[in-house]
C-alpha cells in the first residue's frame, strides 16, 4: 500500500489511495492485532501490517496499548458463566474458591458478577500466548471480596479480546502462584 508523511507532527507515514490522493484512517487496531498474531506465529499474509515500524516496539507498549484499546467499562459477562464458577458439579472445582472461601451462592452470584465488571477497568490485562481464530485470550488479576466483604483473594479472570467486539469473560480461578506487583494496576 503507498505511503507518504501524514500532516502530524509526529512525521509517520500513513497509508493513501494512489488514485485520489485522499488519506486512509489509520488502523492502529489492525496493526495491534496482526502484530501480537505474527509473534505468535501467523503469518505475513495472514496478518498484514499497515505501519512496519510496530514491531519496533516492545511487548509493554503492546500491553499498554492493548489496554488503552479496549473499552474495558462495557464488558460481556455471560451469567451462565458466573454460575458455572459456583458449579458444586464442575469437575473443575472452581466452586472451592468462590463458594467455600468467599462465600458467594446463587443468591449473592450478582455481587460477584459485579465485582469482576467493575475491576475489569481498573486492573491491567496481559496478553497471554493463547490466540485462535476466536480471538487472544487476556489475564486480569483482581481481588475480589468476599460476599461479607471481610477478606479477599487475587483472583486470574480470563477475556477473550477480538476486534470490533466487547471484551468477553471467559473464566476466572484463583492461582496460588501470583506475586503481586503493583505493575498489574492501572
Amino acid at each position: 500500500m503507498p505511503q507518504k508523511p501524514n500532516n502530524s507532527n509526529d512525521n509517520e507515514l500513513q497509508p493513501y489511495d494512489e488514485n485520489t490522493g485522499e488519506y486512509k484512517e489509520k488502523d492502529y487496531s489492525s496493526d495491534m492485532f496482526n502484530y501480537y498474531a505474527r509473534k505468535l506465529g501467523g503469518s505475513k499474509n495472514e496478518y498484514p501490517l499497515n505501519f512496519p515500524n510496530i514491531e519496533h516496539h516492545n511487548s509493554e507498549y503492546i500491553f499498554d496499548y492493548f489496554n488503552s484499546l479496549i473499552n474495558w467499562n462495557d464488558v460481556d459477562i455471560d451469567t451462565n458463566k458466573i454460575f458455572f464458577l459456583l458449579d458444586e458439579n464442575s469437575p473443575k472445582k472452581r466452586y472451592l474458591t468462590f463458594r467455600n472461601l468467599l462465600g458467594f451462592d446463587e443468591d449473592s452470584f450478582f455481587d460477584l458478577e459485579s465485582q469482576i465488571n467493575e475491576n475489569a477497568s481498573k486492573y491491567k490485562a496481559f496478553l497471554t500466548k493463547k490466540n485462535d481464530k476466536y480471538g487472544f485470550r487476556v489475564k486480569i488479576y483482581m481481588p475480589i471480596y468476599s460476599f461479607d466483604r471481610t477478606k479477599y483473594l487475587i483472583i486470574k479472570t480470563i477475556w477473550l479480546l477480538n476486534e470490533n467486539k466487547k471484551p468477553r469473560f471467559i473464566t476466572a480461578y484463583y492461582d496460588a502462584n501470583y506475586k503481586g506487583d503493583s505493575k498489574n494496576e492501572i
